[in-house]
């Protein structure tokens, strides 16, 4: 994530820390895949030294990958390594000088067909594009034949590259497709309509399919080979990393390979990757082979890489498998990807249980609250965000946790940051321990701040009168900056305006009359350059900054060439001492559903997957003491790719002990108060209804909650 954000995080924060980590695309409803009948095991194992970027870029096939290479003099060089213990690499042959190999691909025939760019060397020694060639030829390197890709004012460079059958070729630039018979001859070359295309995959009859990822979703299109016809069109409305197959392409949901037939547009279930004891976050390529095997390509520590052929199980260990099945238990989750390597370690481990994922998409959260009332509900809950977690309290879905915590072995509450367990408790009781936290804060040039190190909503108010457009984002409405600064001012100030003890509500009091009145006067304009942008040119400006590492505020400081304050969101005017400025959010929360059959089996995986937070994290802040510290300082020292000091320590360490976890209801208040006063922002209600309006409501709430 990025470490300066743009105004509009600012309003859209609330939503953020609902939803925790997670994102959708507008998806298509889920189709959970169940389990295939057939089981695959390793067959054969290999780990090798592999550079990641030469793993990228090679052609595999069941005994070796195929690579192309520069030396330090430019010279490309096409190799083959069988992927076995004690293999070399072998030279198959060695491109003319002036020549780069860029792409290539393997025929049926062992021949090659190749992408090569030209290029010379000017007197200055700078590299001149000269001409593209498309080339096929055997192994040894003798040319079969060659084409020129035709250019024009934007040469097109080839991604793709594919084989047909009977000598036919295909290739494709980042939108157009190009056919060639097996002379060599272009016989089409014509536009893709949509975005970047991903992948090629063939099919029968010298079909070839073409995916593309738009900006809404991808798109598969199938396209006849004697003429670029479109043969028909698919659009997939969830994102996947989708692999090349014969006939099909595949990708990975919940540890399941899926093929989908574009013939019969059918989705299968091919095989379970936890089955086969893989955890599928470490997959980087997915082959297809013959006699329905698959070689599986894992990137492992460092530059190893390991090659795995998986094949049909016999049927006798099928047989075994169905006679001493594991009890099932289920996960749903929102997150699925975050749970492949955990779901994978528990069922490796666990010989009595076997968990499952049953996966949904954020916009799917009433089908999910409806599974958790179901007779089948699931036994483990992935939360997605603390709205949902007070709310499933409430309805009595999740089960409370503190005699499993203090009976643990693995886990003991003081190796736990005080402040993760005191937040997410509910009247004492704890139903979770979040293993991510974040502070998100506003900060703010220190030149432009006098010494002051927090402020009052009053304070910030001040302070955006003299710099007006400090907290407008680019080619924000004015509008909609205002409403942000009103949920700047609330998120920390709204018990000024009303008092839970007692259910009472103010916001019809002069103070919060004059509150939206000094808000709606800010004289702020619609900016066209970045926050970021601005403030490198000395531009007073407010970021947000999201906090995940200490190198996010030295990255901020690098960006903008100026020293940041985190000065926090604004306390209220009345403050009591408790609140202070950055807002904490709690991420990778999961629970043990009330009503589980299987206590036992339900905690060792919640346990083990509590556990992990007491190892640092690479992206972000775990709750785990010790994981915690060492994350603080990690980038700390001249050996570091983003040096920070001890005052960056300072802080950070600093907003993430003294910063507020506000609750849900805080939030949605927020949100309901915002939602009116924009009315009064574009004038369409005057500031006295729209009070009015936010004090019946907000008392009305707290009138029910008495």
């Amino acid at each position: 994530m990025k470490t300066i954000k743009a105004f509009f995080l600012t309003i859209l924060f609330s939503t953020l820390l609902i939803f925790g980590a997670c994102g959708s695309k507008d998806s298509e409803p889920d189709t959970i895949i169940s389990t295939p009948a057939q089981v695959y095991h390793i067959e054969k194992e290999v780990s090798l030294e592999m550079d990641a970027d030469l793993l990228h870029n090679a052609y595999l096939t069941g005994d070796a990958l195929y690579y192309g290479q520069e030396d330090e003099a430019g010279v490309s060089r096409l190799y083959k390594q069988l992927w076995k213990l004690g293999a070399s690499s072998v030279e198959l042959f060695t491109l003319p000088a002036g020549e780069r190999l860029e792409n290539f691909t393997l025929t049926d025939n062992e021949e090659f067909v190749l992408f090569i760019k030209h290029f010379e060397l000017s007197d200055e020694n700078e590299t001149i594009w000269t001409a593209m060639e498309l080339r096929k030829t055997d192994n040894k390197g003798n040319v079969l034949w060659s084409v020129e890709i035709p250019d024009g004012e934007n040469i097109p460079f080839l991604s793709h590259v594919l084989a047909g059958k009977d000598g036919t070729v295909f290739a494709s630039s980042d939108c157009e497709l190009f056919l060639f018979d097996e002379a060599g001859t272009l016989k089409k070359r014509q536009t893709i309509k949509g975005k970047l295309i991903s992948l090629l995959a063939r099919g029968d009859e010298g079909t070839v399919a073409v995916l593309q990822n738009n900006q809404k979703n991808q798109s598969l299109t199938v396209h006849k080979g004697s003429d670029g016809s479109q043969m028909l069109q698919k659009d997939f409305q969830t994102e996947h990393r989708w692999y090349r197959g014969e006939k099909c392409i595949y990708y990975l949901e919940n540890d399941i390979l899926t093929a989908y037939d574009w013939e019969t547009n059918t989705y299968t279930g091919v095989l379970n990757f936890s089955d086969c004891g893989i955890g599928i976050s470490t997959i980087q390529k997915i082959v297809p082979l013959e006699e329905e095997k698959f070689l599986i390509v894992l990137q492992e520590e460092g530059a190893q890489a390991c090659f795995i052929i998986l094949a049909l199980s016999p049927e006798a260990e099928q047989t075994k498998a169905e006679e001493n099945p594991k009890t099932p238990l289920f996960l749903a989750s929102i997150n699925s990807q975050n749970f492949q390597t955990p779901v994978t370690n528990f069922n490796r481990r666990n010989e009595t249980y076997e968990l499952k994922q049953k996966s949904f998409k954020i916009d799917q959260m009433d089908r999910l609250n409806a599974y958790l009332t179901a007779k089948d509900a699931p036994d483990v809950i992935e939360i997605a965000g603390v709205r949902f977690y007070h709310g499933y309290i409430k309805n009595e879905y999740l089960m409370e946790i503190t005699q499993l915590l203090e009976n643990s072995k693995k886990l003991d509450k003081e190796d736990f940051l005080a402040r993760a367990i005191d937040d997410l408790a509910v009247d004492d009781k704890l139903y979770v321990i979040p293993k991510e936290i974040d502070a998100t804060v506003l900060a703010c040039p220190t030149e432009l701040l006098d010494g002051s190190t927090s402020w009052t909503a009053d304070e910030f108010l001040t302070f955006l009168e003299k710099y007006p457009d400090a907290y407008s984002g680019s080619e924000m409405p004015k509008e909609m900056v205002k409403e942000g600064v009103l949920r700047a001012v609330l998120y920390l100030g709204i018990n000024d305006y009303m008092d839970r003890e007692i259910g009472k509500a103010f916001f019809d009091s002069q103070e919060f009359v004059t509150l939206l009145k000094r808000i709606h006067a800010l004289d702020v304009s619609v900016i066209s350059r970045s926050a970021r942008e601005r403030a490198a040119e000395g531009e007073p400006v407010i970021f947000t900054l999201y906090l995940t590492a200490t190198r996010d505020l030295l990255q901020a400081e690098e960006e903008i060439g100026r020293e940041l304050t985190l000065i926090g969101y604004p306390t209220g005017n009345h403050d009591d001492g408790q609140n202070h400025g950055a807002l904490i959010g709690y991420g990778g929360i999961v629970g043990i559903h009330s009503k589980t059959k299987h206590v036992d089996g339900a905690w060792d995986f919640v346990e083990g997957y509590i556990s992990g937070a007491l190892n640092k994290s690479k992206f972000s802040f775990y709750t785990g003491k010790q994981a915690f510290a060492e994350k603080l300082v990690e980038d700390m020292g001249e050996q570091a790719v983003f040096p920070v000091t001890q005052t960056h320590v300072d802080k950070v360490s600093d907003a993430f002990q003294n910063g507020t976890y506000v609750d849900t209801d805080t939030y949605d208040l927020v949100t309901l108060i915002a939602d009116e006063a924009m009315y009064f922002f574009k004038g369409e209600r005057s500031v006295e209804d729209v009070t009015r309006i936010i004090q019946n409501r907000i008392q009305l709430y707290l009138n029910e909650q008495s």
